[in-house]
């Protein structure tokens, strides 16, 4: 949640940087400029909100990936175990 936040923060204070170069009719050349790095700190802030989405899903998606393997861990063991014991008791049978 925290950058979700940040990215509000941040783009509010883009829009009101664009909201004052807009009313204080700077000229086109710095304009553009400050157009130029407007939108390439939002896109920045962009990328920075879905990677930290994303780092998020990966992580949840590790931890699925961790409990199956452990459930497919315990599965293992209980039928080398129920093996093992019938080879023992098909020993004891012949013996």
């Amino acid at each position: 949640m925290n950058e979700i936040k940040f990215v509000l923060v941040g783009i509010v204070g883009l829009i009101i940087v664009a909201i004052f170069l807009w009313f204080t009719h700077m000229p086109n050349a710095l304009e553009d400029k400050d157009m130029d790095i407007i939108i390439a700190l939002s896109v920045g802030l962009l990328i920075l909100y879905v990677d930290k989405r994303q780092e998020r899903h990966l992580h949840t998606i590790s931890i699925q990936q961790h409990k199956m393997i452990n459930d497919i861990h315990s599965l293992i063991k209980e039928q080398m175990n129920l093996i093992t014991e019938l080879h023992s008791k098909s020993i004891e049978e012949k013996i």
